[in-house]
């Protein structure tokens, strides 16, 4: 993942839909059928280090603790994307910027919706 000060959910998400090791778990959640599940190592391996660390200081947690919490959160957000957004995010059609503005605002909606309580964490992605 780039090292910009821009970082953001929807970087993250591209991110995950990018990797290799990633990319078939990030299908499973904007797809239908069961959410594959996704370890907080390997949400960690798409953060880099200083953002990681400068998430874990914000939300009062360790890096593990801030890794494992988007571990359980982002693959129900992914599943709750509208499925434009989420196809967008799997198609290297559109530059990364472009998919990640759009996963951005398309994750920011489905959290701001009553039923949607996000964690500390996500809250600091937004």
């Amino acid at each position: 993942m780039s090292e910009t000060a821009d970082f953001t959910l929807g970087a993250l998400l591209v991110a995950l839909a990018d990797a290799p090791e990633t990319a078939g778990k990030f299908e499973s959640w904007a797809g239908e059928g069961a959410n594959k599940p996704i370890s907080g190592g390997e949400i960690a391996a798409q953060i880099a280090p200083e953002e990681l660390s400068a998430l874990a200081e914000q939300a009062g947690l360790s890096e593990a603790e801030v890794a494992a919490n988007l571990a359980e959160e982002i693959p129900p957000l992914v599943d709750a994307l509208p499925a434009e957004a989420a196809k967008e995010a799997i198609s290297p059609v559109q530059p990364v910027h472009v998919r990640s503005q759009t996963l951005h605002q398309a994750s920011t909606s489905v959290l701001a919706q009553p039923n949607q309580l996000p964690s500390a964490v996500l809250k600091l992605l937004q």
